[in-house]
């Protein structure tokens, strides 16, 4: 038994995974309503609203390797790229897991990163922005996105993870896949916006002055809102009033109209509820 114990042990001590870590940090000038592109693969994404002027990044950079020979293997094949071009600070985390699906919006949604390398690496970043920065930024695997207090336009993905937005204003999109989606505003949206999920809920906290058209889609679960609302015509099935709540229960879509109406938003998940309230409720 003792030979076996001691097999067993220096098997798992061979095959233990070797970490490394490191901090980096960079400063980037901008003026007046900058923007910020952040495509990472595997790690959290952190931002918030700080001083006029600057865009302040650190990363905390942690190595996995199945010994020290994959770790400088690692730290020669996956970097972070950051340049700035005009008011737009632009930071990709590139590897040998990216193939040739550099550019455009989606770059991190098509890689695949995987271990079978013997290597790979986990960057989580925290970035402070002015608070009229435009966001495009997401992640992959291992990291949750948080917002708070920026009030530029948003693009915000990630798929192994939840979404957390604070004190937003103009809108955009948030789309994950799993995970929840949390959504607060300071100030009704002002643009076309939109929500996605499919193992998650959704959550949006708005302000009572909201006047918009409204989409909600939701397969296991319901929508619920505290806002007076009035089924669109073409909408199908008619939601009911349960208390303060109007409750929407359907697998197809759904279309209502808040206060006047005007701007769109819409929400859908598979599995999970949507709920739309009211700031101050």
């Amino acid at each position: 038994m003792k030979a076996i114990l001691l097999l067993l042990t220096t098997a798992l001590a061979l095959h233990a995974e070797v970490t490394s870590t490191n901090t980096t940090q960079k400063s980037f000038s901008v003026s007046g309503a900058p923007k910020l592109v952040l495509d990472n693969v595997e790690g959290s994404l952190t931002v918030t609203a700080g001083s006029s002027g600057q865009i302040n990044v650190t990363v905390r950079e942690t190595w996995y390797g199945d010994n020290d020979a994959m770790i400088q293997e690692a730290k020669k094949s996956i970097r972070i790229d950051m340049k700035q071009e005009g008011n737009t600070v632009d930071i990709y985390v590139d590897g040998p897991f990216r193939g040739n699906n550099r550019g455009g919006g989606t770059r991190a949604h098509r890689s695949q990163y995987g271990d079978e390398r013997g290597y790979h690496a986990k960057f989580d970043f925290e970035v402070q922005v002015p608070a009229k920065t435009e966001l495009d930024i997401c992640t992959v695997n291992r990291g949750d996105i948080k917002v708070t207090g920026v009030q530029g336009a948003f693009e915000v993905r990630n798929v192994n993870g939840s979404i957390e937005i604070r004190d937003a204003a103009v809108g955009g999109s948030a789309h994950t896949v799993n995970g929840p989606i949390t959504i607060s505003f300071v100030s009704a949206p002002t643009a076309e916006t939109d929500f996605k999920t499919v193992n998650g809920a959704i959550r949006a906290t708005l302000p009572p002055s909201l006047n918009a058209d409204v989409r909600v889609k939701t397969f296991n679960g319901e929508a619920f809102t505290d806002f007076d609302s009035k089924l669109m015509p073409a909408s199908q099935p008619a939601g009911s009033r349960q208390g303060a709540k109007y409750v929407y229960k359907s697998d197809r879509s759904t279309s209502f109209r808040i206060g006047a109406g005007g701007v769109p938003l819409r929400f859908e998940t598979l599995n999970g509820e949507i709920r739309i309230a009211r700031k101050g409720n």
